[in-house]
């Protein structure tokens, strides 16, 4: 019996030793855990928005944007995620943000309400920001500025004598204007709750750095500092200034000073008992879950996350990931574009394309919508099938929708373009750009020697071969429809297959048989068309099924000529049952004919 009791002490005594090491390293621990999970589940996201963020390594550049509101916290946030280009970077810059947010506020809670335990408390707040990071039009500015801010209420509210803590947080708001943009105001707005809730003598006169702030942020909009008053008083100032911000950007100014008022209204009631203080740690625990739970799942972006994934293959010309990626029942237009790109790449397209699941053209090529994420997309996709002059001006359009300052992938773009038509000066420019970055000046150096070059251009792999796509006449723009330019790109470069099995699959998604049957009365049996696909032999048998003769001229095998017959025979038996069309599938669905 003595044994037993003096067992089951030792166990409590380690297991209690072991919870007061892990509160000693608490934050590390929540660190940690935060780094796994953004790293498992949006590893892709990181690689995104650093692509739609332009950190140049220039004075002038440095100079210019410390002289807006806000500047330097913006070249912050843009030095740290001109890194997410790394594996695990994007991830570990954005925990140690977040958790430094949460370790900071823990310390001005404990200074405000001495002798409580705030830890699962303070944990809401990284929590909120972390919602609005799952954004990907939320500058990482955002929490670096929210960082700075929570700082500065730190030290103003360890600052004991009133008198000075007044002078120094009168000139720590246009301060934080300065450096954080309009976090000033949300500073100036906590401050002044935390004396009143203090219940110093005179709180009434901090009011006056929120005086200040707000008359900094007037003046920044009367002056056009900053075009509207929401960029100047809210935290729209640090989302995509064409569009209207989402709600979890604003939830991190609304939890501060909620978390404020709470912690006051509780802080004399104490809980008897262990298990009642358990039973308030439990609770907090289930909030923090429940919140974190709900958060993710109503603006975690999931839904996105295989698109950004395709993205980055793409970018890094992973083409046999987005293959495998797209298996099975796609119905998003923009993943299509993807596989068909990869496929096009590969030299598949026409070999290959209908053993996925194509809809209509817009599977091959989406609608174009100004935005960045799909002008950089069609620029790929123009790129693959040798439409230069396309290419360009999605990549342009892209690189003015861009979120931030700009898009090193698609200057790149600007450059390879530029270099194919022979406008060196401007290739030059967009180079010089380049070589200002960190990641990706090397590349940029590296195309120097094309410029004024001819020789080498026509000499190289890539720049070589777009050359050749370019038509004999002036062509900066689609004149007459996509369909024209990729016949006259197929024409102009017979080696470059990809345009034709562009033009040939939008004929046949668009069941436009006039056309198709023309393109293979043209061009089979040339060097634009020297055998035919599957899928096309499987096209040419449908509109000309009565026409055995018109099989033979293009060599329709033996074997499509049988499936053709057994899929007839097929249509015909089941054409009474309601669910034909899965019935079907299941033995043609890789065909032209499902």
């Amino acid at each position: 019996m003595f044994l037993r009791l003096t067992k089951k002490l030792y166990i409590c005594k380690t297991v209690v030793n072991i919870m007061k090491h892990l509160l000693l390293f608490r934050w590390l621990i929540a660190a940690a855990f935060l780094f796994v999970f953004l790293q498992i589940y949006y590893s892709f996201h990181f690689y995104y928005i650093e692509q739609n963020q332009l950190f140049l390594l220039s004075w002038n550049y440095v100079l210019n944007e410390l002289l807006e509101p806000g500047g330097f916290s913006l070249i912050i946030s843009e030095f740290l995620v001109q890194f997410f280009i790394l594996p695990y970077a994007g991830a570990a810059v954005t925990s140690l943000l977040l958790i430094g947010a949460g370790m900071v506020f823990e310390q001005l809670l404990k200074h405000m309400f001495p002798g409580k335990n705030l830890f699962l408390l303070s944990l809401f707040l990284p929590l909120a920001l972390l919602f609005a990071h799952f954004d990907f039009n939320y500058f990482t500015q955002g929490t670096v500025s929210f960082l700075l801010m929570l700082a500065a209420l730190l030290v103003c509210s360890r600052i004991a004598d009133s008198k000075v803590r007044l002078v120094v947080s009168c000139l720590m708001a246009p301060l934080l204007f300065v450096v954080a943009g309009p976090v000033s105001v949300l500073f100036a707005g906590c401050l002044f709750l935390i004396e009143l809730l203090k219940r110093s003598s005179r709180s009434y006169l901090f009011i006056c750095p929120l005086i200040v702030a707000v008359f900094l942020s007037l003046l920044s909009v009367y002056y056009s500092v900053e075009g509207d008053f929401r960029f100047a008083f809210l935290p729209d100032a640090y989302y995509h200034s064409e569009l209207k911000p989402k709600e979890p950007v604003y939830l991190a100014w609304l939890v501060l000073p909620l978390i404020l008022l709470f912690v006051y209204f509780v802080r004399d009631r104490k809980l008897p008992g262990r298990k009642s203080r358990a039973f308030a740690v439990l609770i907090q625990l289930l909030l923090l879950t429940g919140s974190a739970y709900w958060g993710i799942k109503t603006y975690g972006e999931l839904k996105s996350s295989l698109l950004k994934e395709l993205d980055y293959y793409a970018r890094t010309e992973q083409w046999n990931r987005i293959v495998g990626r797209c298996q099975g029942k796609v119905t998003n237009y923009l993943y299509m574009n993807y596989l068909n790109m990869s496929l096009a790449q590969k030299g598949l397209l026409g070999d290959q394309m209908f053993a996925f699941d194509q809809r209509d053209p817009r599977s091959l090529l989406v609608n174009a919508n100004r935005t960045a994420a799909v002008s950089t997309l069609l620029s790929d996709v123009y790129f693959a099938m040798g439409d230069v002059a396309s290419a360009q001006q999605m990549a342009f359009e892209g690189y003015v929708a861009a979120p931030g300052y700009g898009n090193p992938r698609l200057l790149k773009r600007l450059v390879q373009t530029n270099l194919i038509f022979g406008a060196y000066p401007v290739a030059e420019k967009y180079i010089s750009l380049l070589e200002k970055t960190f990641f990706y000046s090397k590349w940029a150096s590296e195309q120097r020697k094309f410029l004024w070059k001819d020789d080498l251009v026509a000499g190289d792999a890539l720049l070589g071969k777009m050359r050749k796509c370019l038509p004999g006449a002036n062509h900066l723009m689609s004149q007459d429809g996509p369909l024209s330019d990729m016949e006259a790109i197929a024409v102009a470069n017979p080696e470059s297959k990809a345009a034709f099995h562009y033009m040939a699959g939008a004929c046949l998604l668009s069941k436009d048989l006039q056309k198709f049957k023309q393109l293979m009365d043209t061009y089979y049996g040339t060097p634009v068309l020297p055998v035919l696909p599957v899928p096309y032999q499987e096209a040419v048998i449908t509109f000309a099924e009565q026409d055995t003769a018109y099989w033979h001229r293009f060599n329709i095998s033996n074997d499509v000529v049988i499936r053709f017959s057994e899929y007839k025979r097929q249509v015909l038996a089941n054409r009474s049952y309601p669910n034909v069309s899965s019935v079907m599938a299941a033995s043609y669905g890789k065909t032209y004919w499902i």
